[in-house]
Order: C-alpha cells, then sequence, then structure tokens
C-alpha cells in the first residue's frame, strides 16, 4: 500500500482559539469555550448507497486496506481516524485534536460525506421518551 498525502484542514475559534464542536440544534460550530458560532457552508447533495451492494463489491484492495489500517473515533469531535497498523498516536485531521490509540476500533466503510445531527443528545432522550 502505498503512503498517500491528505489534503485536510481543522478549523480552531477565531476568537479564543478552542476547539469547535457541531451543535444540531443550530446546524453550526459553537466553540467550547467562549462559544461563538460558526456557520457551515454545505454544497452538496445527499448521496446514498445500498451497503449490501457495497459489501458485495469488496475488493482484494479494500480487505488489504483493512488489514493495514485501523479505525478509531476521535475522542473530541467523535470523527473517525485511521491509521496504518504501525501508528499509535495522530492529530485528528477535523478538529486538531492530538489523540493517542488506547485501544482498537472496528473498521468500517470509507465516509464519502458527513451528515450532521438534526438534534442533540438531550433532544434525542425527550423524542425516545415521548415515542415510549
Amino acid at each position: 500500500m502505498n503512503e498517500q498525502k491528505i489534503d485536510s484542514n481543522f478549523s480552531k475559534c477565531k476568537n479564543c482559539g478552542g476547539n469547535l464542536k457541531f451543535n444540531p440544534k443550530f446546524q453550526s460550530l459553537i466553540c467550547e469555550n467562549c462559544k461563538s458560532s460558526y456557520a457551515i457552508n454545505c454544497d452538496g447533495e445527499i448521496k446514498y448507497h445500498d451497503l449490501n451492494q457495497v459489501k458485495q463489491k469488496e475488493s482484494e484492495e479494500y480487505r488489504e486496506y483493512k488489514q493495514q489500517n485501523k479505525v478509531f473515533k476521535c475522542s473530541n469531535c467523535g470523527a473517525n481516524v485511521v491509521l496504518n497498523k504501525l501508528e499509535i498516536a495522530k492529530t485528528c485531521p477535523y478538529c486538531g485534536t492530538a489523540l493517542v490509540v488506547s485501544k482498537d476500533s472496528s473498521i468500517g466503510l470509507k465516509p464519502d460525506a458527513i451528515i450532521p445531527f438534526a438534534f442533540d443528545e438531550r433532544d434525542a432522550g425527550e423524542k425516545i421518551y415521548q415515542h415510549y
């Protein structure tokens, strides 16, 4: 497997330099420190994938990819971060948090888009409570 440079960026608060987290209620990024709000530009359409079709098309290249890499969740922003089998530390390409891997995570499909949540954890709990 060849090494590839991935062009990515992350955002810090322009006012205080703090980490920005997605707020589903306002559909924007909110600074954890000073509570500044930043709009998110969305210019693409959502593409739906048939997961059964994707599984059937799993190629030898993808099997090799799964053997050579591991995926874990960033503890700050929740994004999936890919590490090769020799890496134990990395900076999250989405939020800039320094990460040290302490446990294995399951391998998943490679994302081609991010779909934001429509409501936060508190609202999700209320919806479940109302449903039952």
